[in-house]
């Protein structure tokens, strides 16, 4: 005969039944291998599909797309060395603070100028012209705009899309224990990447040669300036020298005279070195500002560098893999659901109700009502307390079933 403790008789537990719901429900909680082979087999439909339609999306994409090309270059900056550096060593002497050239700029300098909106603005808009084929009489033209047939509502926003456009078929891959700069463009035609890849190269020139030339004729202008002033104080000191040797032939003879005529002779000697390389200065600065001489020098053409891009089984595989992981997290999310509504059926009930009125809002555009209650619980469920106001006769009344205050 089987005894039962008093406690659980009061607590109106029943043995077996408490043994058997929880040897039930732990083993469920846990995922295993088994119960996540068994969630594949049984949702298999949901699980596959999703592999299979994303792939054919993405290979259907890259079909309809056409192939790629990418024309790669290779570029050095060249460090030039400028005579001009002298004069802001010579400025600082007179107490002028002249910002010396740099000898060339960063490959942190160049990949960003190629990916600035200058000049790309500036690719954008060139007008090209190529054959459709290799050796094709075919042929197109036009500025990126029109060949990559972007859309805009306003000229400002169609130059800004073939900007962006532009921008994500660029790399630039700075070699810094090189010194050199890869730049790839790519583009739905061959002779197209390469043409783009090659006026950026361009612009890269004419850019840094605008930027020399400007700095040139700045320096012209300072050292200009600076070199009348030179001369005429040479002129006076030349002067005031001469006036000295004809009131005073034989200075020899006196040791103040010839202190005076050292000191004479010295500015003279000063005031002519400042001058020579004033304008010594001023010659380098009038050669480089008429200079256009390349400041980079490719040693990579991008001519016939166009490579058809590959990688098209590696995307539908990657598509494969991600498709099949979201079917997985799929079923996974269905057998949880499952898993809750067998479990807790008002939890369940409630986020059902809920989740079909947040999917009619959403269809009808109700965006701005007010937060849903929670659903009127079923008949013969129990109902939560309410506290309603207290009526004088009630008061030291105690409720039933509550211990009363000390």
């Amino acid at each position: 005969m089987m005894q039962v403790n008093p406690r659980d008789t009061g607590s109106g537990a029943d043995p077996a039944t408490t043994g058997t719901a929880a040897g039930r429900e732990s083993p469920g909680d846990a995922l295993t291998i088994l119960s996540l082979v068994n969630l594949v087999l049984r949702e298999w439909r949901l699980v596959v599909w999703p592999g299979i339609v994303l792939p054919v999306l993405v290979a259907a994409y890259l079909v309809i797309r056409g192939p790629e090309y990418t024309a790669r270059s290779i570029f050095e900056p060249q460090n030039r060395g400028s005579e001009i550096s002298r004069i802001a060593g010579l400025a600082a002497q007179f107490g002028l603070n002249l910002a010396r050239p740099s000898s060339g700029e960063s490959l942190d300098f160049y990949a960003e100028l190629l990916r600035s909106r200058e000049l790309l603005g500036a690719a954008v808009q060139t007008n090209y012209r190529f054959a459709r084929e290799p050796g094709s009489p075919d042929t197109l033209s036009g500025t990126l705009i029109e060949l990559f047939e972007i859309r805009g509502d306003t000229p400002e926003r169609r130059l800004q899309a073939a900007i962006d456009e532009l921008a994500d078929r660029v790399s630039v891959r700075p070699n810094v224990t090189a010194n050199l700069v890869a730049l790839q463009v790519t583009a739905p035609w061959p002779e197209l990447a390469s043409q783009i890849n090659r006026r950026m190269l361009d612009l890269i020139g004419e850019f840094n040669l605008e930027k020399r030339q400007t700095q040139a004729r700045a320096e012209r202008e300072f050292v200009g300036a600076r070199l009348q002033e030179a001369e005429r104080e040479l002129r006076e000191a030349e002067a005031e020298l001469e006036a000295f040797l004809r009131q005073n032939r034989r200075y020899d003879q006196s040791a103040q005279l010839q202190f005076e005529y050292g000191r004479l002779q010295r500015q003279v000697e000063l005031r002519q070195q400042v001058y020579v390389t004033l304008a010594q200065a001023y010659e380098q600065a009038r050669i480089e500002e008429v200079r256009n001489t390349p400041v980079i020098s490719v040693l990579e053409s991008p001519e016939g560098s166009a490579r058809r891009r590959g990688g098209r089984v590696t995307k539908v595989m990657a598509a494969l893999a991600v498709g099949i992981m979201a079917g997985l997290a799929a079923a996974l999310i269905r057998d949880f659901a499952r898993r809750e509504r067998t479990r807790n059926p008002a939890d369940y009930a409630e986020f059902d109700t809920l989740r079909r009125a947040v999917i009619t809002d959403v269809v009808r555009g109700r965006f701005l009502s007010r937060s849903r209650r929670p659903p009127e619980a079923a008949p013969g469920s129990p109902q939560p307390p309410s506290y309603g106001p207290v009526k004088p006769e009630q008061v030291g009344r105690e409720t039933p079933g509550e211990p009363s205050a000390p």
